[in-house]
């Protein structure tokens, strides 16, 4: 790799972020992977397995397809390909949650209410992802742009708040109010 080529590929986020992000893919298949040995070897869901030993062979499949291909975005510098398989990413992390859900259900057989929570956690779980994939899909072009000239570093991230920032920026303020009585 020549000198120029280094020095232009420092500093780019998407690039900057990848060992971890191959570290995190790796984690996820293994564990996916893991979730998927004990299902397929449980007598209580032999006669309805195909469902979550589907979902979670889907997901153990997309983690370890999505890591080859960053990789490879990585060594062709497209972050265009990266951004692609996000997606296959995201729909990974939707069939563990669903998986995994699914094999609770199926192993346990709790009471339709308990069955209809299960779910809706499942749906909770991978909202983020839903929601990314959705995003990754149907935004609008300067959007998808933006995001992806942040991944560039041509422009700033904007900052996207979660729930979880706004619980913690709410008793930050009250404790802020508290101090200043």
């Amino acid at each position: 790799m020549t000198n120029e080529k280094e020095a232009r590929q420092k500093g780019i986020p998407w690039r900057d972020s990848l060992p971890f992000v191959s570290t995190y893919y790796s984690i996820l298949a293994a564990m996916a992977g893991a979730i998927l040995a004990l299902a397929i070897g449980d007598q209580e869901i032999k006669d309805t397995w195909y469902l979550p030993v589907g979902l979670l062979a889907l997901s153990m499949i997309f983690f370890i397809w999505g890591h080859e291909k960053c990789v490879d975005a990585l060594d062709e510098d497209d972050v265009d390909k990266y951004l692609a398989w996000l997606l296959i990413y995201n729909l990974g992390t939707v069939a563990m949650f669903f998986g995994i859900a699914t094999y609770i259900v199926l192993h346990y057989r709790p009471p339709w209410a308990i069955f209809v929570v299960i779910l809706i956690l499942a749906v909770i779980a991978s909202w983020k992802w839903l929601c990314d994939i959705r995003y990754l899909l149907f935004q609008g072009e300067a959007e998808y742009e933006a995001y992806r000239g942040e991944l560039l570093g041509k422009r700033q991230p904007e900052k996207d708040p979660d729930v979880l920032m706004h619980i913690l920026h709410f008793f930050r303020q009250l404790r802020k109010g508290k101090a200043e009585e």
